[in-house]
């Protein structure tokens, strides 16, 4: 699988206006609003393709911060006194419907944590945060494989975390 950082030249344009992922809100967004948050460097969208250049999904990452009970930030050994922590937001994720249960999934959301624990070293971010509907039940099976947990359940979704950088000195130390 290839994976483009500049996703909305001239030659992706086409195959994003087909994409399908079976969710009108992943197919709206990529079509609508993931190129201008893109150019406005407020959130950063990559592409994959599959050998034959068929678009295959994307994820859009976005800065935020995240506000998390005691019980997580104990669970997680972040302390007592911050309450909010600067996290990676994955704003939206989608498979074309041709590539779902095809591994696809896991391969792009390891890409995606790989890449937020590079960041988390540069720029402090301590989780990966999503948000996914209470009815996904597939959604939330395959985000919890991927070891999120939901921290906040609310309707119509859940927002889910995982834990993607040391934050003790302890651990920082042990990078050196």
């Amino acid at each position: 699988m290839i994976a483009y950082y500049d996703p909305f030249s001239d030659k992706h344009r086409k195959k994003i206006r087909r994409f399908r992922s079976g969710d009108d809100l992943v197919d709206g967004f990529i079509n609508e609003e993931a190129g201008e948050l893109h150019d406005l460097c407020a959130a950063r969208t990559r592409l994959y393709f599959d050998t034959e250049d068929n678009l295959v999904g994307y994820f859009t990452l976005m800065p935020t911060t995240i506000k998390l009970s005691e019980q997580t930030r104990i669970q997680w050994e972040l302390g007592t006194r911050r309450i909010i922590h600067p996290a990676l937001h994955i704003l939206y994720f989608g498979i074309h419907e041709e590539y779902k249960l095809r591994g696809y999934g896991r391969h792009m959301m390891r890409d995606i944590i790989h890449m937020a624990r590079n960041f988390a070293v540069d720029i402090g971010c301590r989780c990966l945060v999503l948000e996914v509907k209470r009815d996904n039940n597939d959604a939330i099976a395959f985000y919890e494989k991927m070891e999120f947990v939901t921290i906040e359940e609310d309707e119509p979704y859940n927002k889910m975390a995982l834990r993607i950088a040391p934050y003790t000195v302890e651990e920082l130390e042990l990078m050196e």
